[in-house]
């Protein structure tokens, strides 16, 4: 399965995705069982943009993780 999704941002723009698989696949998503090996590809095509990617995530118990690459 394949799908992808577009962005157009403004000069000096931030943009967040807080769910970026349900983003990208909507309500495919909820039909989906477990998703693995997820690659995600963001490019600027554009301008002088750059990209910061990290994940968040909270466990059962309340714990927030943050991870930046």
């Amino acid at each position: 399965m394949s799908a992808s999704n577009d962005y157009a941002l403004a000069s000096g723009q931030l943009l967040s995705v807080p769910d970026i698989v349900r983003a990208i696949l909507g309500p495919a998503r909820d039909t989906l069982v477990i998703i693995f090996n997820l690659l995600v590809d963001v490019e600027v095509v554009g301008g002088e943009g750059k990209v910061l990617s990290f994940l968040q995530t909270i466990d059962n118990s309340g714990d927030l993780t943050l991870s930046a690459d």
